[in-house]
């Protein structure tokens, strides 16, 4: 590959475009990514403004309203805190024995990692990130067909805590690893988007819907954990600069090396818009 063909812009837009596909917490439906801007380094903030309550009056004809209210906003500041980088070089000499070009597919394998490491991190945050009164008390596994209304049970009541807190029904979405999603897959009550291991689930980790939720599936979910939310309840902020995206070569190598960096952060910014369930084992002792 020739360095004088390499364009950091377009690397950037390429690299983006394959987290885009393999994020599951990461992705819109889930978190919402509107307060990205102006990323350049670690250590950056990002202003949230949300618009506070609006009073409402009783109206009397004939009767002059109150002074027109004044709204108020309230900030909050997402930090980016995260910054991920890829490093890696092609020789020369092995560039010649391989029929493919090798740098395009090491790209989007950095670009898997990174999505990786970006998807666990918005599963910590928002398990870290729920209201106290939406940290469920722990569901005890049953056996057999039990153990899947447990896991359906456990759905209700995270909706019906979500309900309590007037978090719209609309778009709520629920997360769990693969082994709680696919026992739940066998219920009646589950709505199936096709086979569960059909294009859409390995594009996405959807998988269906169940008690108002769409469902997805991710081993980066916390362990026997069910994280479950609204639109909007969590800000996620990315950026890769094109400015840090570089091919070189190094210094004392015959070789073509590519380097970037990954900058996000996120935040809950409604705490009570998420809720969370852990599964535990019965004791038979």
């Amino acid at each position: 590959m020739s360095l004088a063909s390499f364009v950091p812009e377009l690397w950037s837009q390429e690299l983006l475009y394959h987290l885009d596909k393999t994020h599951v917490f990461g992705q819109p439906s889930i978190v919402s990514t509107q307060y990205t801007g102006e990323i350049t380094s670690q250590g950056d903030a990002v202003t949230i403004n949300q618009v506070g309550p609006v009073t409402i009056g009783d109206y009397t004809k004939n009767t002059d309203m109150t002074a027109p209210q004044q709204l108020s906003t309230t900030g909050q500041k997402l930090q980016i805190t995260e910054a991920k980088y890829f490093n890696f070089q092609v020789d020369r000499v092995d560039q010649a024995q391989v029929a493919a070009d090798v740098l395009p597919e090491g790209m989007a394998r950095a670009a898997q990692g990174l999505a990786d490491a970006a998807d666990t991190f918005i599963a910590n945050l928002i398990s870290t990130g729920v209201h106290a009164s939406n940290d469920l008390a722990d569901i005890e596994l049953g056996l057999g067909s039990e153990y899947d209304r447990t896991i359906y049970d456990a759905l209700i009541r995270l909706a019906t805590r979500l309900d309590e807190e007037n978090v719209p029904a609309q778009g709520r979405w629920v997360v769990g690893r693969p082994a709680i999603v696919n026992r739940l897959a066998q219920d009646p009550r589950f709505a199936g988007t096709g086979s569960v291991l059909g294009d859409q689930t390995v594009r996405t980790g959807q998988v269906g819907e169940a008690a108002g939720f769409t469902v997805y599936k991710s081993n980066n979910s916390p362990v026997g954990h069910f994280l479950a939310g609204a639109p909007g309840a969590v800000a996620f902020a990315e950026q890769i600069p094109a400015s840090t995206v570089e091919m070189y070569s190094p210094e004392a190598r015959f070789a073509d090396a590519v380097k970037g960096l990954h900058l996000y952060g996120g935040k809950v910014i409604q705490s009570k818009a998420v809720a969370k369930v852990e599964f535990v084992e019965p004791d038979n002792g």
